[in-house]
C-alpha cells in the first residue's frame, strides 16, 4: 500500500494504523513478548502510525508502548522516530486545567517521549467537550502545541451528527477521530 499526505501538515501516513487497545494479553496483562513482536513487525513492514490512549489496558498501554517504542532497530534508529505516536486525554477524569497538564505529562513520561504528534480529547461530546472548554481546554491545547509537546490535536467523537458539526466549528482542530465499524456501520 502507498502511503498518504496528510495536506494539513505534510506528514506521510500508512493507510492502516497500530491500535493498542486490543493487544494480547496473558493473565490479565498485556502479554509483552507477543504484543512487543506484533508492533515491531508491523513498524518493520511499513506501518508508521500507532495508537494508544491513557487508559487503554488499565493503564499499562502507553508505559508498555514507551519500553517498545525506545528501542532501536537494526540499523541503531529508535522505533519512536519511525512512527507518527497518536494518545488521548482521558476526557472525563479531568476536573481542571491543571490535570490537563498534569495527564499529558504523565503520558510523555510514560510514553518515553518529548511529544505526541496526535493528541486526542477521548470520548467526548458536545457536553463533555463544552466542559473542558470552561476549563480551560482550548488554552491547554494552543500552549502545548506552542511549548512542542503536541504537534496536532483532535478529538474522539461518540456523539450526534448535530453536535459533531459545532464541535467542528468551535476550535482549529488539526483531525478528528470517529466511531466507525465495518461491521455495523449504525454503532
Amino acid at each position: 500500500m502507498n502511503k498518504r499526505i496528510v495536506k494539513r501538515n505534510g506528514d506521510e501516513l500508512f493507510p492502516l494504523g497500530i491500535g493498542t487497545m486490543r493487544l494480547a494479553t496473558k493473565n490479565n496483562s498485556i502479554d509483552r513478548e507477543v504484543s512487543k513482536e506484533y508492533i515491531l513487525y508491523a513498524i518493520d513492514n511499513g506501518m508508521n502510525f500507532i495508537d494508544t490512549a491513557y487508559l487503554y489496558h488499565s493503564g499499562k498501554s502507553e508505559e508498555f508502548l514507551g519500553d517498545i517504542l525506545s528501542l532501536a532497530d537494526s540499523d541503531g534508529v529508535k522505533y519512536r522516530h519511525k512512527v507518527k505516536l497518536s494518545t488521548k486525554l482521558p476526557s472525563w477524569m479531568v476536573r481542571s486545567r491543571n490535570d490537563m497538564d498534569a495527564f499529558l505529562n504523565e503520558q510523555l513520561k510514560k510514553l518515553k517521549t518529548d511529544f505526541i504528534d496526535y493528541y486526542f480529547i477521548h470520548n467526548v461530546d458536545k457536553s463533555s467537550v463544552f466542559r473542558l472548554k470552561d476549563l480551560g481546554l482550548y488554552e491547554f491545547l494552543e500552549k502545548a502545541k506552542a511549548d512542542g509537546k503536541i504537534r496536532n490535536v483532535g478529538f474522539s467523537y461518540h456523539g450526534s451528527l448535530d453536535d459533531f458539526n459545532s464541535l467542528i466549528d468551535d476550535f482549529d482542530w488539526d483531525m478528528v477521530l470517529v466511531q466507525y465499524n465495518y461491521l455495523d456501520v449504525n454503532l
